[in-house]
């Protein structure tokens, strides 16, 4: 067997896998046996069939099927052993291959069109500073943020029916994807504030609501913010996974608020483990939770923001024709070169990223790599919410079964990618870390995305 790889630009190429019959004919061989063995054909006993017989009857067949197979896998044994890194999977050019004749062919040429990923290096990443900013805390929602506590922390009136000022108290029990009760779940005691629902359609199921009420909802997709999913569902740790499933909700009591008192008596109910004695400390100290809060939009603008800065740096080039090809050969379902063409920047901008995170992976090691022990930690920290930090074997057969999902298992695995990279950047690059408002802010997040997505 001959293999030889001819480069038709830096960036794509033709693998040539030659196979002769001596690297077949030995297993081709075999499996006519096989058949010759179990065979039935009239005239004969069963394994008695002349083996001309069964060569005229099956060799063309079991020879495609055989030598298909060896090109396949000697082109991955070649690409693999010459450590060629690819973009793309490779594509049979049947141009050059022409039209094989199984039955009365003895050598076969087998093409292959590759494209080939560009060589660049990082190695500047260690000497450049990257920007970090920290999200100021406005006066206006400083105030909004204590409004919210002494609701929250109010003296309460139980009424009988929730109005969009109301309080909502109750259990939530998980659901399945039948909307069948988890049968492990115990329940979890929470409040939901109607005014904190943040469309119209998914408010309409909580207004009117009256005790012994029994409301299917979505935390994730009828509050305004994860900060008040995880407070509503006992979660804790900002890496934490949320549950996007529904859950039934049982109402017990339906309260109305009588505002709490900017007091020492508020100052510890807010935060029990501290010594609070006047506003001015209560307001610093909720200053520091709203930081640490916003920490996570700081956290994605910083990841977006230093990935592009490496992508331009880098000046990366792609196979775009090989490429394009390659997105319509494996999408032909779903996509149209029409489309492909349209769309394809943003196809560059993914390609481009996974680059440069291999990139990094290679520099920084495991800091920067997500494992299966990560992924099923992360799965297993949403179980331990409804199970009190204990797995029993029937959740560890679910976690397996969410595993085996691989669509679900890729999406945790992305998430987790992204802390991966920033805790990554933060122990390793160089910052220069500044406070902005949330109006500049956002005004950066916007110029980015136009960046990254034009």
């Amino acid at each position: 067997m001959n293999i030889n790889l001819e480069k038709n630009s830096d960036l794509s190429a033709v693998i040539q896998v030659n196979i002769q019959e001596s690297d077949y004919i030995e297993i081709v061989n075999k499996q006519l046996s096989d058949y010759r063995r179990t065979a039935t054909i009239p005239g004969f006993r069963p394994g008695k069939v002349p083996m001309g017989m069964i060569k005229k009857k099956y060799f063309a067949a079991v020879a495609h099927e055989e030598i298909n197979k060896l090109a396949s896998s000697s082109l991955n044994e070649y690409l693999i052993g010459n450590k060629i890194s690819l973009l793309g999977e490779p594509l049979p050019n049947f141009e050059k291959m022409g039209q094989l004749d199984f039955e009365n062919q003895k050598e076969f040429d087998y093409f292959f069109d590759i494209g080939l990923a560009p060589e660049f290096d990082i190695d500047f990443i260690s000497e450049t500073t990257f920007p970090y900013y920290e999200i100021e805390v406005s006066g206006e929602e400083l105030e909004h943020t204590i409004d919210d506590i002494k609701v929250r922390f109010s003296n309460e009136e139980i009424v009988e029916s929730a109005v969009n000022t109301d309080a909502i108290k109750g259990t939530l029990y998980p659901l399945d994807e039948n909307n069948n009760r988890l049968d492990e779940s115990p329940g979890i005691s929470g409040y939901i504030k109607v005014a904190d629902v943040k469309a119209d359609e998914n408010k309409q199921k909580y207004l009117g609501a009256k005790k012994a009420d029994v409301l299917q909802i979505n935390p994730l997709n009828d509050l305004e913010d994860e900060f008040k999913v995880k407070t509503l569902l006992g979660i804790q740790g900002a890496d934490t996974m949320i549950p996007s499933s529904d859950f039934e909700f049982v109402v017990e009591d339906i309260f109305r608020p009588v505002n709490a008192e900017l007091d020492e008596t508020l100052f510890k109910n807010v935060f029990p483990t501290m010594e609070i004695t006047t506003e001015e400390e209560f307001r610093e100290k909720i200053v520091e939770e709203l930081k640490k809060q916003s920490t996570k939009q700081s956290d994605e603008y910083f990841l977006d923001n230093t990935m592009t800065t490496l992508i331009e740096r880098c000046d990366i080039h792609l196979p775009d024709s090989f490429l394009k090809r390659w997105l319509l050969e494996t999408n032909r379902d779903t996509m149209t070169a029409e489309k492909i063409e349209n769309e394809y920047n943003s196809y560059k901008s993914t390609f481009k990223w996974q680059l440069v995170e291999e990139k990094i992976k290679l520099k920084f090691g495991d800091e920067a790599r997500v494992n299966e022990d990560d992924i099923r930690n992360r799965i297993a920290d949403y179980f331990k919410v409804y199970s009190g930090g204990e797995l029993s074997p029937e959740i560890d057969a679910v976690i397996d079964q969410v595993l085996s999902n691989g669509n679900e298992k890729e999406k945790i695995r992305r998430e987790l990618q992204g802390t991966k990279l920033v805790q990554a950047f933060k122990n390793n690059l160089k910052l220069e870390t500044s406070e902005i408002s949330r109006d500049k802010f956002n005004e950066l997040v916007t110029e980015l995305n136009n960046k990254y997505n034009g």
